[in-house]
Order: C-alpha cells, then structure tokens, then sequence
C-alpha cells in the first residue's frame, strides 16, 4: 500500500498575514523610491541569486535579493535588504537574533559578487524607522556595524532617506 503526499490547507494566523502584506508593501515603497532617485541607473528589485556549490543555506540554493543596482562602470554594486523590522516591538533578547539573521543573508550575496564576480560590493539593509529610543537605536546601529562579528553592515532609516 503506498502513501499519499496530502496536502494539508492551515490557516494563515491574521496577525502573520498582515505582517507580511505590510512588510511587502514597505519593499515596494523602498524599491520605488530607490528607482525614482537613482534614475540614471538601473534599480533591480527582487532578482534571484543560484549559488554554485556548496552553500551554508539550509532551505536550498538560491536567494532573492531585495535590491541590486549595477553601477559597475563605477567600479561598484549595491545590494540592499529590505527588512520591515519594527524595533520597538522586539524583545530585547532578540535583537542580536534579528541582526544575525539580516546580516547572515546580506553577505551571502555580497559573497557571491565578490566571489565569482570580484565586484565592490556597497550594502546595508533598510529598515522602515529607528526605535522611539535614542539608546535602542544606537544599540542596533552599534551592533549591526560592529566589524568584530561575521557579517557586519551599515544600518538605513527609511523615513530619514525620504
């Protein structure tokens, strides 16, 4: 008797889904508006990336970027993430969790561009806006540029680049 590959139907819970609209509506905020300011050059959004052999990624072989700007007759690349991360509604034993897991990601493209490429790369992930707290804030943007960890990266405001 073989078995049958079921799928099963779940729920999607209300709040998940609507955190996942709004951060997908913040994306495309970013994306437009980095596409509007940067009009000579070509603003990529969401461009997949195949890593060739082996790979320290768990779900498979491939990514997605959020942006890539290809300013190589500059001499460089750009690679943002875009993270909807509402940091006043972080517990505070997660906010190396999430830095790790944002810049984990960053710099498995920025490795693959410099690797196979052997390009600049220019990155940082934009996050909507910095805590209501002066210290959280500088807490996040210390931790996440601190070059003694593995993957640091510059930290953007989304509402102070408009």
């Amino acid at each position: 008797m073989s078995k049958k590959n079921v799928s099963v139907k779940r729920e999607i819970p209300k709040e998940l889904l609507d955190r996942l609209k709004y951060g997908k509506k913040f994306q495309t905020e970013v994306q437009n508006f980095l596409r509007k300011e940067t009009k000579s050059i070509d603003v990529k959004r969401e461009i997949e990336v195949i890593y060739e052999g082996k790979t320290q990624r768990k779900m498979g072989d491939y990514g997605r970027m959020d942006i890539f700007i290809d300013d190589r007759e500059e001499g460089y690349v750009v690679i943002y993430e875009i993270k909807a991360t509402d940091w006043d509604k972080i517990k505070e034993s997660n906010i190396l969790k999430n830095l790790e897991s944002h810049g984990r990601q960053l710099h498995r493209y920025i490795e693959k561009f410099v690797n196979e490429h052997n390009d600049i790369v220019v990155h940082g992930v934009i996050y909507p806006k910095p805590p209501k707290s002066i210290e959280l804030r500088k807490l996040i943007e210390n931790l996440a540029i601190d070059t003694k960890r593995r993957t640091p990266f510059p930290v953007y405001w989304f509402s102070e680049m408009k």
